[in-house]
């Protein structure tokens, strides 16, 4: 988990660093997409052979479940 959660502390880091760089030079508005656990082909199948890992990893997640993957489309189109 080392590894795992250290990289999504630097994306966050990263994404805070461009938006101080470029928001006022540029205008450029920069977010980051933190999400947990997303219901793929591959966490389902790790599902089939680990069942209790559903439930474990539902409660882990701040909204209680898992999310899917057509909840992070057309993130670029927010604020058009």
């Amino acid at each position: 988990m080392a590894a795992y959660n250290s990289s999504k502390a630097a994306v966050h880091q990263l994404g805070r660093c461009l938006a101080a760089e470029w928001g006022k030079e540029h205008g450029i508005r920069v977010n980051t997409l933190s999400p947990g656990y997303i219901m793929t082909k591959m966490v389902e199948d790790l599902f089939e052979r680990f069942p209790e890992r559903r439930e474990v990893w539902s409660r882990q997640n701040m909204l209680g479940r898992l999310s899917t993957p057509e909840e992070y489309r057309y993130v670029s189109d927010v604020g058009k």
